[in-house]
């Protein structure tokens, strides 16, 4: 398992975005997480691979090129495949409503296609920054 993580700074009251990390994962076929009651926000984009999401007792399995919300305060799991890991994009905790009216976009799926264009963009400076 190999993860590049980028903390965020503190609220400063000016911007409309608050990440308090965000990076990438490169699952192996033992990562999972569990929470109960947290709250922060996930965000997660699939690169490739896939896995299983449980949300307040919903089962989804996120898999390349999906998107997932985890909400804040919610009972939640999620792992990778044993066979075929999770390569992931994620941010934690952010304004999310605040990134869609900014961006004069429903909260709705052309919202979440935004994200996941906003995940992309942040992995390829991501990229830049470690090459």
């Amino acid at each position: 398992m190999k993860e590049d993580i980028v903390y965020g700074r503190r609220r400063d009251g000016r911007s409309p975005l608050v990440i308090t990390c965000a990076g990438a994962s490169y699952c192996d076929g033992s990562y999972h997480i569990a929470r109960r009651g947290i709250p922060i926000l996930v965000a997660e984009y699939v690169v490739s691979g896939r896995g299983v999401l449980v949300v307040d007792g919903e089962q989804y399995t996120p898999e390349a090129g999906d998107v997932y919300l985890v909400p804040p305060n919610s009972t939640h799991y999620y792992a990778s495949d044993r066979t075929n890991p999770w390569v992931k994009l994620w941010f934690n905790r952010c304004a999310l409503q605040k990134i869609f009216r900014s961006l004069q976009l429903p909260f709705q799926k052309q919202s979440i296609r935004r994200c996941a264009e906003l995940l992309l963009e942040y992995a390829d400076r991501l990229r830049h920054r470690t090459s």
